[in-house]
């Protein structure tokens, strides 16, 4: 369900609403919670790279291709 609704939120994006500011406390804008999508799952990806290097499985990108 959360994964529609990023899909969502980031279609509805255009060059004229990517710089509104979303939320009262902090004042980020929409391109900034776009990108944060895309940036936070490269960080589980990482997590769970070095994870599973650490239990002796080399991660799919890291294997060479057959």
């Amino acid at each position: 369900m959360r994964a529609a609704h990023g899909h969502k939120a980031c279609s509805s994006l255009t060059e004229k609403n990517q710089l509104e500011i979303v939320g009262q406390k902090n004042k980020n804008t929409k391109l900034f919670f776009a990108s944060l999508l895309t940036w936070h799952s490269f960080d589980h990806y990482g997590q769970l790279a070095v994870y599973a290097r650490s239990n002796g499985v080399v991660p799919p990108a890291s294997r060479p291709n057959n």
